[in-house]
């Protein structure tokens, strides 16, 4: 769990340690001059540190490494709180490649949220969409109405206007 140091990470710990749950709940810690022991992390301030901290976990040995990026924040706050993410996520899943750990990235969406999809990702949308479940179908659909011209963000060509 990472979380903005303050009453909300509290609250948290209090609630681990009254339930009866036989997990582990692991928080980043830093020291701090002005407030002592400071538990939680800011993905504005403190993304490297917090990309390091969750690399670190990959030494626990666990098989899967499951990263929920649950972020929010108001205006354009919440595009650089995201692209924080991003980054630890990316870091964490490039340093799992040398270690038994499968990382998987999992994200919270919003009819607001927007997230780019390369040109691949929606090729292969259509080549599958006739094998949809009933369930899907209503994605498929929002899927096939997007814009369709935008460059591939991961092309060498890729102009933005």
């Amino acid at each position: 769990v990472v979380a903005r140091p303050g009453r909300k990470v509290q609250a948290l710990i209090e609630e681990v340690k009254s339930s009866s749950s036989d997990g582990t709940l692991l928080l980043p810690q830093r020291d701090s001059v002005e407030s002592g022991n400071v538990i939680g992390g800011d993905l504005l301030s403190d993304g490297p540190a917090l990309a390091q901290w969750v690399e670190g976990l990959l030494s626990l040995g666990k098989k899967e490494m499951v990263i929920c990026q649950l972020c929010y924040a108001d205006g354009e706050t919440n595009v650089r709180v995201n692209v924080g993410a991003d980054m630890v996520a990316e870091y964490v899943r490039q340093k799992a490649a040398n270690s038994s750990t499968t990382v998987a990235i999992s994200y919270i969406a919003s009819p607001s949220t927007v997230h780019m999809m390369p040109t691949s990702a929606i090729s292969s949308h259509d080549m599958n969409k006739e094998r949809t479940s009933l369930y899907t179908l209503p994605f498929t659909y929002l899927l096939s109405q997007s814009q369709r011209d935008v460059p591939d963000p991961l092309s060498t060509n890729a102009e933005y206007s």
